[in-house]
């Protein structure tokens, strides 16, 4: 875990049994560094986790994205490089975006991810997704094909088959995309907070 907020995760330490690095055996084996994610994977990097033969991520969990408070550097397609060098073949990188109205920050979001990642599936929560102000929205990218279906099938135990109710695909999911901004979040070019300016102005009446 790469959790540039101390505080964060001091609170898990202190209350949520992650274990401090000397003590016990940690009851989920997570590891945490108090870094920004971005120069930990290019830190990872430098130390040849990206080379042939080292080992490599299944899953990549990217949670760092609120609507008042987005890191920009979190959402290039540069960043996307950085991830997919260090994630397996067959491994997935999910995240969750919040945007509203048009969507403008998630279509070009999903555009970008489409530069490294041949497959990426879309997941909003809520079938209203087009009508609301304010929504999140899960993204999982991957290299290879992911079993949707078998996915879909999960129902979290609920009761709820809510990736089978909600997933965007085929048609669909492609002509949102070509409905939304044309450019790529990069390095040189990212303007998240006026993409997601309209979002901001809604939330405040």
């Amino acid at each position: 875990m790469a959790e540039i907020d101390p505080m964060v995760t001091e609170t898990a330490y202190r209350h949520l049994e992650l274990v401090r690095p000397g003590g016990a055996i940690s009851k989920t084996n997570i590891t945490a560094y108090s870094q920004d994610a971005r120069l930990f994977l290019v830190n990872r990097a430098a130390q040849g986790a990206a080379q042939p033969g080292a080992p490599r991520y299944n899953f990549v969990l990217g949670d760092a994205f609120n609507d008042f408070s987005v890191p920009y550097h979190l959402t290039t397609r540069e960043f996307n490089q950085l991830v997919r060098a260090q994630l397996a073949d067959d491994g997935i990188y999910m995240l969750n975006l919040i945007d509203g109205n048009d969507l403008p920050f998630v279509t070009a979001f999903i555009r970008t991810l489409r530069q490294t990642f041949q497959y990426v599936y879309f997941v909003p929560t809520g079938g209203f997704w087009k009508d609301m102000t304010r929504n999140t929205f899960v993204l999982l990218a991957s290299p290879r094909p992911i079993d949707m279906a078998r996915l879909s099938s999960f129902d979290g135990g609920d009761g709820a088959n809510n990736v089978r109710d909600w997933l965007v695909s085929g048609v669909d999911f492609e002509a949102f995309i070509n409905d939304g901004p044309k450019f790529l979040l990069t390095d040189d070019y990212v303007p998240t907070d006026n993409l997601l300016a309209p979002m901001f102005e809604a939330s405040a009446k």
